[in-house]
């Protein structure tokens, strides 16, 4: 993810299961099914930065295209060995 988003930093990430957390549907969803791999991803409406104040729509657009990017290289390019330029597959 954070190869694709530049918004995104890992080292930001926090993965241990804190007690305020116990609530949330990613950590009930690990209790109740066993699934591992469950993630949230969270902004805010600040910037990434501090010349930046806020995001706009269009960096939202940006994250959410750059998201479904990395989405794709992980699951599709990686393990099924799909070619990262789509119009190959569809020649």
């Amino acid at each position: 993810m954070h190869k694709v988003v530049k918004d995104f930093n890992y080292y930001s990430c926090n993965f241990v299961v804190e007690e305020c957390r116990e609530g949330t549907a990613r950590v009930a969803v690990w209790r109740q099914f066993g699934i591992a791999h469950s993630y949230t991803i969270e902004t805010s409406f600040l910037g990434p930065d501090k010349e930046k104040t806020s995001y706009t729509m269009k960096d939202y657009h940006r994250i959410g295209g750059e998201i479904v990017e990395a989405i794709y290289q992980y699951f599709c390019r990686k393990r099924f060995g799909i070619p990262s330029d789509v119009t190959q597959i569809i020649e």
